[in-house]
């Protein structure tokens, strides 16, 4: 490619187009990874908001059962439960485990 020693005008006015080119492109994709970014942290936050409300609503139910039993009952599975309903007609049952 021959380059000529002698430029137009018109080439300065290509070159600062070009160059605006770039910068407008340039900044359209700073502004793009900028708003995905919020979107992904904002969306981390709301799980994280969900998440916590999530975990009060659990240790506000638990904390209710605890006031109105004085206890939760360990046995919650059916195995537990057989093995306690074996344990009270043996007579060997154990008393509740307390949770304070």
């Amino acid at each position: 490619m021959a380059t000529s020693k002698h430029t137009s005008p018109a080439d300065g006015v290509r070159l600062q187009t070009l160059r605006k080119i770039v910068s407008i492109a340039n900044n359209n994709m700073r502004s793009q990874a900028v708003s995905k970014e919020f979107k992904f942290n904002k969306n981390i936050t709301e799980a994280r908001l969900s998440a916590t409300k999530w975990n009060m609503a659990r240790n506000q139910s638990l904390q209710r059962l605890i006031n109105t039993q004085g206890y939760i009952d360990v046995a919650a599975t059916t195995t537990d439960k057989r093995k306690a309903h074996h344990d009270l007609l043996a007579g060997t049952e154990t008393s509740p485990k307390r949770l304070r």
